[in-house]
């Protein structure tokens, strides 16, 4: 009897383990002979092919892919000679820089000849120069730009000066202004002008409308007046001024383009001569591999041989697993699909039974974790609070609940007062810490639980008030601006204090006419309400009666 359990035992612990390892076994000792089988021939036809593959292959990957590496380089090119600011002339180095480096670290693995690593150098030369060429343009944009900003501040000067003469002497001087403003229009003009000719016809008007209004210009302010004039005389007609700037700018443009043109063409006719010497390199291999084809055809008659033996014995061993295992985890899946997982049968006491218990365990794991993504789905990932996607969600709930039961409803629009000079005096990582202290306090500001504060995006916060009236609603507007003023977050740039202040719009609906009313409408007043504090002067509440 004792035996007899001993041996009922045993026969309970059916290893899933066993099986494989048998069944792999097998598979790898029939591998194993027909690697042994084949190995001579095999031999042969890899010391026939091993001269040619081992070598050219890896040499027409390596030409394809720098070719390929070529032709992103041009992009890249292209990208450089058009840049219009130093980011994205850093951006375009960058990549060049980075797609050079990998031609170069293949062109020395592929060992190429002396012509084509004297092309790769001419194009490195050519890039060098072209980065050189942007660059100057940029600087030369940048002066341009100074100058003609220099340009607009010398007219409002001379406006100011003009305004000064006419107070002081209770005479007109437009005439003067008009024939100086049109002056620094004719100047302004010449930013748009793209070609030498017209900045040269442009130029020489210039200088007959300044020579003009020296004519024509009051003579008891001369000592003001040549001030004036010499700023724009520098300004405009200088060596460094805005007419030698344009010109300079012009030809700078027109090398850089030519340059660029160039130095594309000299990548691509790089890419297509790595193209053709692959292609050259291809087409020696198919002739070899032509040659082999009759060996090759030889071997395949020997390895049917043995695939025919292979496949009657992994017939059989497929045969087995399905019989031991999948018909078995078919079972494990009706019945997990048919039933509570509480009630899996795990009898067996095998590795399949082991599955069952643990797929059971990861199911109410998942099942927590849903719950978990859940809630960080409806949370904001900076301030904690509600995100805009739970506050919609919840609104339109709460909406309907208040149209059912007729009841009144609140929401409250808050917007940061010039948070972005904000951000801009202080930085953005400072910006976050502002908008978490704003947010952390605007949720413990509210006092009942069905009260809901979300950020409704970037500086703007969102409050649900759910059966809230207008005179509540206002209430609490006012109690939130306060909390944050208590706060005394320091804000220089801020126009209405010296630290951070809210402004809030805001809309109710009263329990008799809220049938009328959509939430994309409520929402639409809320924000009317919170346009007019912020043009009233911000740091204010409004709510409107709907």
């Amino acid at each position: 009897m004792i035996s007899a359990k001993k041996h009922n035992k045993s026969q309970k612990r059916f290893s899933l383990n066993k099986v494989f390892t048998s069944a792999f076994s097998v598979l790898f000792l029939i591998f194993l002979s027909l690697t042994i089988s084949v190995y001579y021939q095999l031999n042969t036809f890899r010391a026939a092919l091993e001269s040619s593959l081992l070598d050219s292959i890896p040499t027409i990957i390596s030409f394809d892919s720098i070719a390929n590496r070529s032709e992103r380089l041009v992009f890249y090119t292209e990208k450089l000679s058009t840049a219009d600011s130093h980011p994205a002339l850093r951006i375009a180095n960058k990549k060049i820089q980075s797609e050079l480096n990998q031609i170069e670290e293949q062109l020395r693995a592929a060992k190429l000849d002396e012509v084509v690593l004297k092309e790769y150098e001419a194009i490195k030369f050519e890039l060098d120069e072209l980065d050189d060429l942007v660059t100057l343009r940029l600087e030369t944009n940048q002066k341009a730009s100074d100058v003609e900003r220099k340009l607009y501040a010398l007219f409002d000067e001379a406006k100011a000066l003009s305004a000064t003469i006419s107070k002081a002497t209770r005479t007109s001087s437009s005439s003067w202004f008009e024939e100086f403003s049109q002056l620094t229009i004719m100047s302004a003009n010449l930013m748009s002008a793209d070609k030498l000719n017209q900045i040269r016809k442009s130029s020489q008007k210039i200088r007959n409308k300044y020579a003009y209004i020296q004519t024509i210009q009051p003579a008891y302010l001369g000592e003001r007046l040549s001030t004036l004039n010499a700023d724009f005389q520098d300004i405009v007609l200088g060596e460094q001024g805005l007419i030698n700037l344009r010109v300079k700018q012009l030809r700078i443009k027109g090398r850089t383009t030519g340059r660029g043109n160039f130095t594309e063409k000299l990548v691509s006719d790089f890419a297509r001569a790595l193209n053709f010497k692959s292609a050259v390199i291809n087409k020696k291999i198919l002739a070899n591999a032509q040659n082999e084809k009759e060996t090759i055809d030889l071997q395949i008659r020997l390895l049917g041989f043995f695939v025919f033996i292979c496949i009657v014995l992994f017939g059989f061993i497929a045969w087995q697993l399905r019989q031991r295992v999948i018909v078995r985890l078919i079972g494990l899946n009706n019945y997990v699909s048919q039933f509570d997982r509480k009630f899996l049968n795990t009898k067996l006491k095998d590795e399949i039974s082991d599955i069952a218990l643990t797929f059971d365990s990861y199911v109410d794991t998942i099942e927590q974790q849903k719950k978990e993504l859940s809630q960080l789905a409806m949370q904001d990932g900076l301030t904690k609070i509600a995100n805009r996607r739970a506050f919609d969600k919840l609104f339109l709930n709460t909406f309907d609940l208040a149209k059912r039961n007729k009841q009144a409803l609140s929401i409250l629009l808050i917007d940061v007062d010039f948070f972005k000079l904000y951000n801009d005096e202080y930085g953005h990582i400072k910006g976050d810490e502002a908008l978490i202290a704003v947010a952390t306090t605007l949720k413990q500001s509210l006092k009942r639980e069905v009260d809901l504060i979300a950020r409704y995006g970037g500086e703007e916060f969102v409050c649900l008030l759910p059966n809230c009236d207008h005179e509540g609603a206002c209430k609490v507007a006012e109690d939130l601006r306060l909390a944050i003023e208590t706060l005394k977050e320091p804000h220089k740039s801020s126009s209405v204090a010296e630290h951070i202040t809210i402004s809030i719009g805001g809309a109710t609906i009263c329990n008799t006419e809220v049938s009328s009313i959509s939430p994309q409408f409520m929402l639409k007043e809320a924000d009317i309400a919170l346009y007019r504090v912020k043009s009233k002067g911000r740091n204010a509440v409004q709510v409107s009666r709907l």
